[in-house]
This record gives structure tokens, C-alpha cells and sequence, in this order.
């Protein structure tokens, strides 16, 4: 197994047990410049961004998001909270998972994963990870998420997580899941 040298862990969460909660094949930590490269490849790249009205991005707009990523590590009160998803097997950065506070005790979340990546369930894990970072560590009660009908991987990933579809319209689905404690 490669050694990874950064912390995986979201700030604070060494304190509050978060290491229990690492799948086996991947962790997330909080992001750091070192993933630009990885992070403007999945912003720029075509067939993600097919996807999302607001992709794609070139480098200097992906490095934009990403410090802001960044800097929403210390913002208080913190309303973003996207991490990147970290290969075990070989410490690469595969991909993002967050989500951004919308509403008291709710968030909307997401995710991307590096094309060559896919279709291997690491979306589904990283997922996961985020959904008990958001219930236990952010106090949330309520998370959402939709994506484009022409993106059923992205609904699969909802449905293996445990949410459920609240609208469904001719080119979006909407799903959310509440934290039942």
C-alpha cells in the first residue's frame, strides 16, 4: 500500500472519531493546492461537464474553485465542505465530494469522479463518507442532490446511498435523504 502524506481527515475530525469511518479502497480529507492538477482535469473535461450548465472550466477558473475550497476550511461559519476523494492502493486524488450548507440543518451535495474512475463504485463510497461527515459532524438533518436524466450513474450513486426521489421533470431528477439519527 502507498503511503499518503497528507491528513485524510476533514478538519477536526481526528478528534471526533473520523478514522472509523474510512472505506476500504478510498478516504477523503480536505482539499490542498497539491490537487490542482487532478482537480482541474475533472473540471475541464467534456464528458463530465456535459452534465452541469456551469462545466466546463479551464485551468485558472479550476484553480479559482479549488481555493475556495480551500479557504472555506477555516470560514466561519463554514458553509462549503468539499473534500477530495484519495485512492488507498495508490494515493492518487480520483476525484470530489461535498456538499454547501443551503438552509438551516440542510445541504446540497455532489460529486465527480475522474473518468478513469468509473463505473468501480467509488462515487458510492465517497458518498457514503460524505453523508456521516454531513449527519454527525456537520449536525445536517437533510441532504439533496439531483442530476441530469442523461446521468443515471449519478442516480445510482443517490439510490445506493439511501436517498429518495422527491421530482422528477423532463430533464433533471431530484433526491434527498434524511439523517434518521
Amino acid at each position: 500500500m502507498v503511503q499518503i502524506r497528507y491528513s485524510f481527515y476533514p478538519s477536526g475530525c481526528e478528534r471526533d472519531g473520523w478514522a472509523t469511518k474510512i472505506m476500504n479502497r478510498i478516504v477523503i480529507r480536505e482539499h490542498i493546492l497539491e490537487d490542482l492538477d487532478a482537480y482541474a482535469e475533472w473540471q475541464s473535461d467534456p464528458e463530465i461537464a456535459r452534465h452541469l450548465v456551469w462545466l466546463p472550466k479551464n485551468r485558472a477558473e479550476a484553480q479559482k474553485g479549488l481555493l475556495e475550497a480551500i479557504e472555506q476550511q477555516t470560514a466561519i461559519p463554514r458553509r462549503k465542505y468539499f473534500f477530495a476523494i484519495v485512492s488507498v492502493d495508490n494515493a492518487e486524488v480520483i476525484g470530489d465530494v461535498g456538499f454547501t450548507i443551503t438552509a438551516r440543518e440542510t445541504g446540497d451535495c455532489g460529486w465527480f469522479i475522474r473518468k478513469e474512475y468509473w463505473d468501480r463504485g467509488y462515487a458510492t463510497e465517497a458518498t457514503k463518507l460524505m453523508i456521516q461527515y454531513a449527519f454527525g459532524n456537520a449536525g445536517l438533518e437533510r441532504l439533496s442532490a439531483s442530476c441530469s436524466l442523461a446521468n443515471p450513474a449519478s442516480e445510482k450513486v443517490m439510490l445506493k446511498c439511501g436517498f429518495k426521489c422527491t421530482e422528477r421533470s423532463e430533464s433533471r431528477v431530484h433526491y434527498e435523504i434524511i439523517n434518521e439519527h
